[in-house]
């Protein structure tokens, strides 16, 4: 896990990424970790199938495998924004998206991918509107010093009753590292003005059918 510290500056952690965006889907290789989060969402009711028309943001997006799932099983009115900070995490999902629109239901489906590394701005448009922000496997790895101002520009972007929810490494017991626990995750979400729904720690299956410890945590605006 490349666990950014108190000192590491965002460029650093883009310049990992970027180095590694070309090769990303065959270093994951099976997808059984997405799955399990996908399965979260539909089992918590915080995704519907075929439900009417959503905004959904894909927080990390990486190059877009879990939003390449998510659009199968929601309605083709849905609308998904993906973000990721490294620009070639961008560049290699917007590669994707010209062969999404080939797909039956692609047509109906914007997709639209910044960087959040360019000026926020670019981001006004979807201010207060967003039904459900997911970031999986995403929020340890922002650096300290961001952390702020990310869930400031996340909150603003849900309307009310939005959730943001989000998968995690947790806290390992008696061990000094930057994982999650209920404490840490309210802390996180009051930065962005939500409310804790719910935390807990689970089982993702990884890789050759491993299992791991995964920190899952949902997280509402209100007014």
């Amino acid at each position: 896990k490349m666990m950014p510290t108190t000192e590491t500056t965002q460029d650093a952690v883009n310049h990992d990424w970027n180095s590694m965006a070309d090769k990303w889907d065959t270093i994951v290789g099976p997808t059984q970790y997405r799955d399990c989060f996908v399965q979260k969402l539909l089992d918590s009711n915080i995704l519907i199938r075929n439900a009417s028309q959503l905004l959904v943001v894909d927080f990390g997006c990486g190059t877009g495998l879990l939003t390449e799932r998510l659009r199968e099983l929601v309605s083709t009115k849905t609308e998904f924004v993906m973000l990721d900070p490294a620009q070639e995490m961008v560049r290699v999902v917007q590669e994707k998206i010209k062969k999404w629109q080939k797909t039956p239901n692609a047509a109906t489906i914007q997709v639209h991918c910044m960087a959040l590394a360019h000026d926020n701005d670019a981001l006004n448009h979807i201010h207060g509107t967003v039904d459900l922000i997911v970031a999986s496997s995403v929020m340890n790895f922002i650096p300290q010093k961001d952390l702020h101002r990310t869930m400031k520009v996340l909150g603003d972007m849900l309307r009310d009753g939005g959730l943001f929810v989000h998968s995690d490494w947790p806290k390992a017991k008696d061990d000094d590292d930057d994982g999650f626990t209920e404490a840490s995750a309210k802390e996180l979400y009051a930065m962005g003005g939500l409310s804790c729904k719910s935390t807990e720690v689970t089982k993702f299956h990884m890789a050759n059918d491993e299992e791991a410890s995964v920190f899952f945590g949902i997280a509402e605006k209100k007014k």
